[in-house]
């Protein structure tokens, strides 16, 4: 990540930047801590990047936040709200962050279609996933999404941005999790 974004304050008339931030295998860190140990963990989870977000997105040009799926799966708080009671704090940390969008990676299909399901609807960011259908063919989610943006420019005249956005996971899925799909999903 930079840390200087002087280079980019020297933009001219018609040039912007877009920059695009993702994150990965989030298995559930949303906060500093390490509960195989059972105490906090400085500098680590989501929510240490959450500056360093914001001070990027306050930078020239446009920001988009983006998550390549594994976000359910592997603390008690990434997990939580999978059993469909309750809020799911992972849904509650992307909107909390302004997250553009996301997809669903395996681990994402660990606690069953319904949780999977019910992540991708508790967020407002747009959940992709184009290669994952119900039996009938029809798409398990939404194959992709086109954003539509607003790009500022060095001369500070703004200009709409539209870029699409498609989300794939892993073919394994339908192997490595079909205990969890029950043939309610195929990839």
């Amino acid at each position: 990540m930079r840390s200087d974004n002087s280079p980019f304050d020297r933009l001219g008339a018609g040039a912007a930047q877009l920059r695009l931030l993702a994150t990965s295998d989030l298995h559930g860190n949303l906060l500093g801590y390490d509960y195989r140990a059972d105490r906090a963990a400085g500098g680590t989870g989501l929510a240490a990047l959450a500056q360093a977000i914001a001070r990027l997105r306050q930078g020239p040009g446009a920001t988009l936040l983006f998550d390549n799926g594994d976000v359910l799966q592997g603390t008690p708080l990434g997990e939580a709200g999978t059993d469909g009671a309750g809020d799911m704090p992972v849904a509650l940390a992307f909107d909390a962050l302004g997250y553009d969008a996301a997809t669903l990676g395996n681990h994402d299909f660990d606690f069953g279609v319904a949780a999977a399901r019910r992540l991708a609807r508790s967020t407002r960011c747009a959940v992709v996933l184009g290669n994952v259908t119900e039996p009938d063919g029809a798409p398990f989610l939404p194959p992709f999404a086109v954003l539509e943006r607003q790009v500022t420019d060095g001369a500070g005249q703004a200009h709409p941005l539209r870029l699409g956005v498609l989300g794939l996971t892993t073919p394994g899925v339908a192997r490595w999790n079909a205990h969890h799909l029950d043939g309610a999903l195929r990839v």
